[in-house]
């Protein structure tokens, strides 16, 4: 259920220096955000903070940016934990609120009871005054295309795996069929393999070769 809790402190002229009069944090977790408005009031030398929680879904996201933009608030910061940042990270991002990303380490309390309230108004106080230095967020365009290269690269990786496999099931069976073509995966590979899955005898399956396109034979096929 959301709610509101106001909290407020005095703060004196030689106290931390302001660098984001208006700023939040936000302590994100799986299914919940609990956020904090940090507004300091220029000349009074008063912080007031207002907490409130939503919904990580996209209607409590649409929700948490229109509460933050009604605040008036220019900066938000969370910390990087898991995965469960990137849609608010760039629900900030759409609403135009800059988002500061920060190393769970680089942020943590050390002391104090640890609440999501109590963190979130830790995150909005290092945001409002800077007290840690964000991790690097490329720009979204560029974060898609690492998302895609990785999942490539995982597939590649995936497929090397299931054709060692190949090859080492054939060494295994005394079919040295490695040793006849460059490229077990090729035209003459992939007839091979088809015919040993078929049943067909050797005679068959050797009749069937050419030594053009890909996977040609390095050496006569004897035997299969």
């Amino acid at each position: 259920m959301p709610f509101d809790t106001i909290h407020t402190e005095s703060l004196s002229v030689d106290d931390l220096h302001v660098v984001e009069p208006r700023a939040a944090g936000l302590d994100v977790h799986k299914m919940c955000i609990t956020a904090a408005v940090r507004l300091y009031e220029t000349g009074s030398g008063l912080a007031r903070a207002v907490v409130q929680e939503f919904s990580a879904l996209p209607d409590g996201l649409r929700a948490m940016t229109d509460w933050l933009r009604a605040h008036g608030v220019t900066a938000a910061a969370m910390e990087g934990t898991g995965v469960y940042w990137k849609a608010p990270f760039e629900a900030l991002e759409d609403a135009g609120i800059r988002a500061a990303l920060f190393h769970a380490q680089h942020v943590k309390q050390i002391r104090g009871k640890k609440t999501d309230v109590n963190d979130s108004l830790w995150l909005a106080r290092i945001c409002q005054f800077g007290l840690a230095q964000p991790s690097y967020v490329p720009p979204r365009r560029f974060r898609q295309l690492r998302q895609l290269t990785r999942y490539r690269r995982k597939l590649v990786a995936e497929r090397s795996r299931n054709r060692n496999r190949v090859h080492k099931t054939l060494d295994h069976d005394g079919l040295r069929v490695g040793g006849i073509l460059s490229d077990i995966f090729g035209v003459n590979g992939r007839r091979i393999l088809d015919g040993l899955i078929a049943g067909r005898p050797p005679s068959a399956i050797l009749a069937g070769l050419t030594n053009h396109g890909s996977g040609k034979m390095k050496r006569d096929p004897v035997a299969i």
